[in-house]
């Protein structure tokens, strides 16, 4: 399965607080939650019939840090402009 990165637009958003933000720009579906990988910065999706699948995007120092702390992900599809949907998933710490 090729990563996130390489079939559709999408980024990572943190803050200290532990919140994380993932945008993307296409409809995902079958999601099941999310893994983080903090030795090499990788973030992982995993889906209801255990496929996995790569980010594609290795997490900066700092989200690597504010990502450690949460709990969560919140994905959310943007479409011309505008948030048109979103969903919260679990948040593994590897």
């Amino acid at each position: 399965m090729l990563p996130l990165s390489e079939v559709m637009r999408c980024g990572i958003f943190t803050n200290s607080r532990g919140d994380a933000l993932l945008v993307h720009d296409q409809y995902i579906s079958g999601l099941a939650w999310v893994e983080y990988d903090h030795t090499d910065r990788s973030l992982t999706l995993v889906y209801d019939d255990g496929r996995m699948q790569s980010f594609g995007y290795e997490i900066s120092n700092r989200s690597g840090v504010n990502i450690r702390t949460a709990v969560n992900v919140h994905f959310a599809l943007l479409k011309g402009g505008a948030i048109k949907n979103v969903i919260k998933l679990a948040l593994v710490q590897r």
